[in-house]
């Protein structure tokens, strides 16, 4: 019975703890989809990887772009720096 008892209180303990985690989790998931509806203007967790995966579609597009860019300016001007340094 003493037993019982001892693992009906730690079960309890436990439940209590899980419940404080939970609603912590909660608050933080709520304060992400704040912080993405503010600043993104995404709704859903769905919305900001959608968001996420066009800006890294654009991200590497102007990559390549600058990189392009860069390569044609060095070889239009490459000599004409290294001469005047």
């Amino acid at each position: 019975m003493k037993d019982d008892l001892q693992s009906l209180t730690e079960l309890k303990r436990k439940i209590g703890a899980a419940q404080a985690r939970a609603e912590r989790a909660a608050g933080v998931l709520d304060q992400i989809l704040a912080t993405l509806k503010r600043e993104w203007g995404c709704s859903t967790i769905e919305e900001a990887k959608e968001k996420l995966k066009a800006l890294t579609k654009r991200a590497d597009r102007l990559s390549s772009e600058f990189r392009e860019k860069s390569q044609k300016f060095e070889e239009v001007w490459g000599d004409e720096l290294r001469r005047l340094s």
